[in-house]
């Protein structure tokens, strides 16, 4: 089953963000008229092989421009795959077997082409891109682990974006990056046939209609839209999360949701949002959409962690980008046993030691004032009050669009009073 849409109505930056957060396997193939075609291939979510619309861009000229291999090596190789034809193995196969290429550059080369396949896509805002969430097969290059070596390339998708839109960020600002342009897309629209087997995206496909089976094999039929609708995302996650919703709640949360769910952002638009950046420690699912919902649009890029291992790594990573994270937690309501209080404890004290300059901000019920005061004594910066679904129930709906309104505004002018 595939499925597609146009990058001016939805930017390819959502489009992966939608897939990894929905935790999808399948492979988004992206085309603009003008500049080709790549694809990006996902596997529960993270990215695990890509192919670059360039045919300049390959794996073995970008092994030779990180120094892992020679021209001469890469050019025996390549020549040793022509006189074996249809039975040539990997290049990355090739080489590593011949010794001419250490494991870990190979992985460090796989990746690297990536992040260059984003880089490029991002810089799309026209084209169309074709999901098809039945195809999972990764490029040749990427199957090249010998059975001892059974090792593959897991990228997550989210640093990926973070990694890509700060790459495009240098390459725009050097002049590096060409965009492309709204007459490329009307060309392409005019010149092209479209794929009778391609269906818009909707929330059934993407398994948001049931989140409990999220990792189960994607449905054979469902209900199709005309046009990418985000607000049907936007229903089946507070469907899902918020019992006992009235029509006229649902309606106004929708509403909310719906001014900052439109057209996704050009490239363009979204320059220094890697910069922007926070991470959520939270297992909400309303709360992660959400928020990611109303930061996006002002430019702020927002990962989520459900666990400390997961957490400590992206923090890790942002680090080493030299990008200073902004730290959430959310309140702790949700976990009945009390281990991601105990968790989230633990947690922030650890960050305070091993990154004291990081901003934490924790997300707490506006009563539980023993809560408030063990956060700053825990050495949280700042604990923004969130209503919670079992204490004002009746005015839940209206207090949580509150929350995000001003939460948004706390985050936007927080990253202003950075900025030099």
């Amino acid at each position: 089953m595939s499925l597609g849409g146009n990058l001016k109505d939805i930017a390819i930056v959502d489009v992966i963000q939608l897939v990894n957060s929905t935790r999808k396997s399948g492979t988004i193939h992206v085309k603009n008229r003008s500049r080709g075609e790549g694809k990006l291939v996902f596997d529960i979510g993270y990215i695990v092989s890509a192919n670059h619309p360039s045919d300049k861009v390959h794996i073995g000229t970008i092994l030779v421009e990180m120094n892992a291999i020679t021209t001469e090596d890469l050019e025996e190789a390549l020549e040793e795959q022509g006189k074996a034809g249809d039975d040539r193995k990997p290049l990355i196969a090739l080489l590593v077997e011949k010794g001419k290429l250490k494991k870990e550059d190979a992985f460090k080369g796989l990746e690297k082409l990536i992040e260059l396949a984003v880089v490029e896509f991002v810089s799309w805002t026209t084209g169309t891109f074709n999901l098809n969430v039945e195809e999972l097969e990764a490029a040749d290059e990427y199957q090249y682990c010998p059975e001892n070596l059974g090792e593959e390339v897991c990228m997550d998708s989210q640093m990926v974006l973070m990694e890509a839109l700060r790459i495009f960020d240098e390459k725009l600002r050097d002049g590096d990056i060409e965009m492309t342009t709204e007459e490329e897309g009307e060309e392409e629209e005019e010149g092209e046939e479209e794929d009778s087997d391609a269906a818009p995206i909707s929330a059934d496909l993407l398994g948001l209609d049931n989140l409990d089976e999220i990792d189960a094999a994607p449905p054979s039929t469902f209900t199709s839209l005309k046009a990418f609708d985000p607000a049907d995302i936007n229903r089946q996650i507070i469907d899902d999360t918020i019992e006992d919703i009235s029509e006229e709640e649902r309606g106004q949360l929708l509403s909310f949701l719906s001014i900052f769910s439109g057209g996704g952002k050009d490239a363009s638009s979204r320059q220094n949002e890697q910069s922007h950046t926070v991470i959520l420690f939270s297992q909400d699912e309303l709360v992660k959409h959400t928020l990611m919902t109303v930061l996006k649009n002002e430019g702020v890029f927002m990962m989520d962690a459900v666990d400390a291992g997961e957490l400590k790594k992206k923090v890790a990573q942002c680090i080493s980008k030299r990008i200073l994270p902004v730290l959430i937690f959310d309140s702790p309501e949700m976990s009945g046993d009390g281990s991601f209080e105990k968790e989230l404890f633990s947690l922030r004290k650890e960050v305070k030691v091993k990154y004291p300059k990081i901003c934490t901000i924790q997300l707490a019920s506006p009563v539980d004032y023993s809560f408030y005061l063990q956060s700053f004594a825990d050495g949280v910066m700042t604990v923004f009050p969130k209503p919670t679904k079992m204490r004002g129930k009746e005015d839940y709906v209206k207090d949580f669009i509150k929350f995000l309104t001003s939460f948004q505004s706390y985050i936007v002018d927080f990253f202003k009073r950075q900025e030099p």
